[in-house]
């Protein structure tokens, strides 16, 4: 039964186009150091922010700084990063946090 369903699954004729695609569209932008009052702020945000928050962030990843919202799911102060969903990302990587809700509230 399960072989017969292979066969309806749709064929991806591109495999890995898109993907190449997306890479293309990034613009390279090199990091850059945060001024001690962005950091300040950070830091402050750092320690308020709690898992199942939903947090806007901005980081550095590759060659550029990427932008999401998603929902907090680990905050490790000792080793310094923070998880969304299953990505992690360092805090020397980070730019900005906003606190979008807090699913306590």
């Amino acid at each position: 039964m399960q072989t017969r369903a292979k066969q309806f699954m749709p064929f991806d004729s591109l495999d890995g186009y898109y993907d190449m695609i997306d890479e293309a569209n990034v613009v390279i932008t090199p990091k850059r150091d945060l001024t001690l009052d962005e950091e300040n702020r950070l830091n402050a945000i750092i320690y308020k922010i709690k898992n199942k928050m939903i947090i806007k962030i901005c980081y550095y990843e590759k060659n550029g700084y990427y932008t999401r919202i998603a929902m907090l799911s680990e905050v490790s102060l000792p080793y310094r990063y923070i998880k969304i969903i299953k990505k992690k990302i360092n805090f020397d990587d980070i730019l900005s946090i906003e606190i979008v809700k807090d699913i306590e509230e």
